[in-house]
């Protein structure tokens, strides 16, 4: 199946309900809907079709560059790997930024983590800004 849904801008400081809604559930429950995994062993800009991304790296660091052209609310959860030893950077391309919310609410293009906890990034279409965080994974 395939959907795609142009139009509204959901910018508005108004009812939930406004906006490009290519799925709509008002009640009930999706049964037996996952995300797909993406295991990555090098540098990569991931792909707006990215959502969940394991970083297999055993030595130095690999940097995953956020792509340009997301849609507003486009969610990233990147964690390395239990079996990884390497480090992991993420990066925006030029024109964007990220807002680091563990260190101060400090705004940067790129940062390097080494601590095995998820983060999870979050794109805010009307500011051109990620908002990162760390995860509960």
């Amino acid at each position: 199946m395939y959907i795609d849904c142009h139009g509204i801008t959901g910018y508005e400081n108004s009812d939930a309900r406004t906006g490009n809604h290519a799925i709509w559930i008002e009640n009930g429950h999706i049964l037996g809907f996952r995300r797909k995994i993406r295991r990555l062993y090098s540098s990569t800009i991931l792909s707006k079709y990215d959502s969940h991304i394991i970083a297999i790296n055993n030595s130095g660091t690999i940097t995953f560059t956020l792509p340009h052209g997301c849609e507003d609310g486009q969610e990233y959860h990147i964690k390395s790997s239990h079996f990884a030893s390497g480090n992991f950077a993420i990066a925006v391309e030029q024109g964007y930024y990220m807002s680091i919310y563990w260190s101060g609410n400090s705004t940067t293009t790129s940062v390097t983590v080494n601590d095995g906890k998820g983060y999870t990034l979050v794109y805010d279409a009307l500011n051109l800004q990620w908002m990162m965080d760390i995860s509960g994974y």
